[in-house]
């Protein structure tokens, strides 16, 4: 959301309910992107491994999807 918290809702637990998780003192969401384009960069080179494999990258992309239909529909999406 615009306050860069990220809210989860457990559903599959006891007590379920929502879980907040807030940015850390000190977090610029650039730096995300300037870590991705240099292992991008190093993995060209072959000067490092890939940090995950097809079915984790199949994995976060189904997250990833079900997360924005959520946010579009306004409502629980399950995986």
């Amino acid at each position: 959301n615009a306050s860069g918290k990220l809210s989860l809702y457990r559903a599959g637990v006891e007590p379920a309910g929502w879980e907040e998780f807030t940015l850390s003192q000190g977090f610029e969401r650039n730096d995300l992107f300037l870590a991705e384009m240099r292992h991008f960069i190093a993995l060209i080179r072959n000067e490092e491994a890939s940090r995950c494999d097809f079915s984790e990258g199949m994995r976060s992309l189904l997250w990833a999807l079900a997360a924005h239909k959520s946010a579009q529909e306004k409502r629980l999406v399950e995986l």
